[in-house]
Order: C-alpha cells, then structure tokens, then sequence
C-alpha cells in the first residue's frame, strides 16, 4: 500500500525511495512489485492526500468518509471530483510511469476500493465515479505496458456503467474482499436492486486481468454484514471462491 503523502510530500517535488527499494528487494528474489494506491484512508488520523494539498487552493483535498456499515466517519476520502486534484494525481502518474512502466519487476498498479461512503450528494458522487475513472484512465495512458486495476465493491446503481469502461480502457477488475455471502456483493437478478460486483467477474473473464484481494476481515467472516455474517472460512474455501466464481487471474492475500 502506498499514500500519495509519502509519495509527493511537497508539491510537485517526489520520493519513490521506498518504491525503489522495494523493487529491489523483490528483484533480487525474482519477485514482482504491486503498487496499492490509497484513494480513501481507513482511519480519521490517517490524512489520504499531501499537506499540500489540505488547503483551500485544493479545497481541502479530501473529505470525511461516512461508512455505510457504522453510520460514523471513519476515514478520508480523495476529492476526485476536483479538477485541481486529479491534474495532481495524474502529474504523480506521470512522473511514476516515466520511472517504472518498463521496469521488469513491476508488475501492476491500482486503487483502493470504490465505495465513496453515505455522506456525499448526488452530485459528488457522481463527480467522483466519473473522477475515479478518470484517474484509471491516466494511470493507462501512463502504463501502456504495466497492469492497471481499480477494485470495485460498491455503489451498485453505478457498477455496470463504472465496470463497461473499466474494460473500454483495457483497466482490470478488482476488489477488497472475497465474502462468498456477503449479499451486497453477491445479488444477482434481483428486481430491487442492481446486480452486486462478483456477477460481473465472469462476464469479464478472459478480457482482462481479475484481480480480488483477501483482507483481514474475509478471515473471520464470509459476510461483512452484521445481520449475515456467515461463517469462518477456510483458506481452501477462499482460494476456490477466487478461483471457480470470480475467475481470478491474481489473489492478493493480505496477513
């Protein structure tokens, strides 16, 4: 995982000392690098964006994110709807891609989940699906030859629109969890409710790169609904989950 702060902490000015030294670490073993952007942090005292850029020429630069599992702000999200912004984010891509799109043991890079919270209006979330994508775009004009992937969790209503360009640019699914009855993710031709993120990873299978993640959650639970909870899954179990229904080309694991 990777922060932009840490990646360009003065404006305009960039350290991928931590890049390069991972690169080489992983080099030496024959092993490749993924890079995780933060597009939204996971904690109020985690700021997602550079100082810099938490000012009123950027307004701010980020926003407090509601949860629509607890109801309470719990982190930040990226302002992406901000023209401002994004030129940023796209002049940290750019300057990324020029280092490390060709590198041999740089294997992909791509943003955390799509979620955007039960706090924004319409408008901003309309604004930051369409900023998102944008983003992902940038990030394949400045990769030509490196994997780029968004994960995709939520908003429903947004997902097959979000999902059909995602293919369009040749950008590759992801996701944060594997939670096989987690109904959110998984409801499929239902009347009342768009179909969940999982129906769309075999309809893109053989298309591009499928690339879900196992988090420390997916452990413990197979839902992340407290009314659904599930049970505790075997790694067997989210190995085959991964493999058979989502069609995954990569499974991240996270300890």
């Amino acid at each position: 995982h990777y922060h932009w702060r840490d990646l360009e902490p003065e404006e305009g000015k960039y350290n991928f000392t931590q890049i390069d030294k991972h690169l080489a670490g992983l080099a030496s073993h024959k092993k490749r690098l993924v890079i995780l952007f933060q597009i939204k942090s996971f904690d109020l005292l985690d700021n997602v964006v550079p100082a810099y850029m938490r000012t009123s020429t950027y307004d701010g630069g980020q926003i407090a994110y509601v949860s629509s599992l607890t109801g309470e702000p719990h982190s930040y999200l990226i302002k992406l709807w901000n023209d401002k912004i994004r030129a940023r984010f796209g002049a940290l891509l750019q300057a990324l891609g020029s280092r490390y799109n060709t590198h041999p043991y740089f294997e992909a890079i791509g943003f955390t989940e799509s979620s955007s919270g039960t706090n924004l209006t319409d408008t901003q979330n309309i604004g930051y699906y369409d900023g998102l994508l944008l983003v992902d775009q940038s990030a394949r004009k400045h990769f030509p030859n490196t994997t780029v992937y968004q994960f995709v969790n939520h908003t429903r209503k947004y997902l097959e629109s979000f999902i059909t360009t995602l293919k369009n640019m040749g950008a590759s699914l992801g996701g944060p969890d594997i939670l096989p009855t987690d109904l959110s993710l998984t409801i499929v031709d239902d009347p009342k409710s768009p179909d969940g993120v999982y129906s769309y990873y075999p309809k893109l299978s053989g298309t591009v790169p499928l690339m879900p993640s196992i988090q420390p959650i997916d452990y413990r639970y197979t839902s992340a609904r407290k009314s659904e909870p599930g049970h505790v899954p075997t790694l067997q179990e989210l190995y085959d989950y991964g493999k058979d229904n989502l069609k995954a080309n990569y499974l991240y694991w996270r300890r």
